[in-house]
């Protein structure tokens, strides 16, 4: 692995995978270029040391091939702005205008290559499956996947000589654009300031936090996220668990969640942790929620009340059988600033913490001497869970992910 500042990028092509899933509007208009703002200080250290940048990145989630709504070509114009260069794009990453627009980059120059996901080898999952798939049929399509998966990543590859990971919020997933092509360059692979800037961040948060020290974690599945947990035990005084993973183990205790998203193979594993916490992890399952039928229609979206009143949450306890947990009460979700965009991007912010150092009321200190024990803490009110959670929880799973190695892929 090289370092970035000290790496001689004259005269060569540099590949950089950057994170450029920015929320648009209805006009395709960038409404946050946080991640690209973010990424300007790798593209600009390759190009003032003599380099040229070859920019990879996906937006958004298609499933079908090309679509404009997720081509980066709408933000061309955002990159300009920040970066101060004109940027060269090819409408097919794997295109022959791809491979000769990067085989004639000159120093100082950059190119944008189009969304890596408009090609499921990217994310190596087939697509166009039936429903009724069978494993045989499916297990076909994934060795034929994995196949082209290859030839996918290297084509990215024979485009630069060196490479540099600078896309903190999907480096914890084997995808062709993070791991896979990382092996083609075993002697000239690097992190980008972005990487570098979050892995320092949670470094000394994990291993000199100030106390009381409070972790908040979201995702939808347990099963992904259990080293997580278990190694978070052994370093915080509070674990705080939401979004939908949060199902699993409320129904695990006997809890009802309808049919919001639950894994019962990981009862067990849930009743576990538990235990093992004893008091020091809290389920945060916000108290109340939105409760809709799943029998709904586009006109029509019948909303479970146990009560006369038509506008009453039905706390999660009482969600009936044939429902779904899908929202929070919107009184209970922090106010954000008025600056904040309200279309949020589909993938976890970089710039966000793993974890929070957020002061709890008390909170009994680990003893001098380092004891191994769980020390004796209390739990934060309902109302302080929801200032501190907000919108970290599935910033914090991502995170955590990627630095703790768990789940994910």
């Amino acid at each position: 692995m090289q370092s970035i500042d000290s790496y001689d990028f004259k005269g060569k092509r540099a590949i950089i995978r950057v994170d450029f899933n920015v929320p648009l509007n209805d006009k395709l208009e960038i409404t946050d270029d946080t991640r690209i703002r973010a990424a300007i200080p790798t593209i600009k250290k390759v190009l003032q040391e003599g380099g040229s940048a070859i920019l990879m990145s996906h937006l958004g989630r298609p499933k079908n091939g090309p679509e404009d709504k997720f081509s980066l070509r709408h933000i061309i114009p955002g990159i300009e702005a920040r970066l101060g260069v004109k940027v060269d794009f090819a409408d097919d990453c794997q295109g022959e205008e791809a491979a000769a627009k990067a085989a004639a980059l000159k120093p100082g120059q950059v190119l944008l290559l189009e969304n890596l996901r408009f090609y499921a080898e990217e994310e190596g999952k087939p697509r166009g499956l039936a429903a009724d798939a069978t494993d045989e049929e499916k297990s076909a399509a994934k060795k034929a996947l994995k196949a082209s998966q290859k030839e996918f990543t290297k084509r990215l590859a024979s485009y630069a000589d060196c490479y540099i990971n600078d896309a903190f919020g999907t480096a914890h997933r084997a995808h062709a654009s993070t791991a896979l092509i990382a092996e083609y360059f075993p002697n000239d692979k690097m992190f980008g300031y972005v990487m570098l800037g979050e892995l320092k961040a949670i470094d000394k948060v994990l291993e000199s936090p100030a106390r009381p020290f409070t972790a908040i974690l979201g995702g939808s599945k347990v099963s992904t996220k259990i080293s997580v947990i278990e190694n978070l035990m052994k370093r915080v005084d509070n674990l705080i668990l939401g979004g939908g993973m949060t199902y699993t183990f409320k129904a695990a205790q006997g809890g009802k969640v309808g049919t919001s998203i639950c894994e019962p193979d990981q009862f067990e594993t849930a009743l576990g942790i538990l235990a093992k916490a004893k008091e020091m992890i809290a389920a945060v399952l916000g108290g109340e929620g939105t409760v809709s039928s799943t029998t709904q229609t586009p006109e029509k979206t019948d909303v479970y009340t146990p009560t006369a009143d038509p506008d009453a949450a039905v706390s999660v306890p009482e969600t009936p059988a044939d429902s779904v947990i899908v929202d929070e009460p919107a009184e209970s979700v922090p106010e954000q600033p008025a600056e904040q965009p309200t279309e949020q991007p589909t993938e976890t912010p970089a710039e966000q913490p793993a974890a929070t150092e957020t002061p709890q009321p008390e909170t009994t200190a680990p003893a001098e001497g380092g004891s191994t024990e769980t020390p004796a803490v209390s739990l934060p009110t309902q109302e302080q869970v929801e200032q501190a959670a907000g919108s970290l929880y599935s910033a914090a799973s991502t995170v955590l992910d990627a630095i703790l190695g768990a789940g994910g892929n």
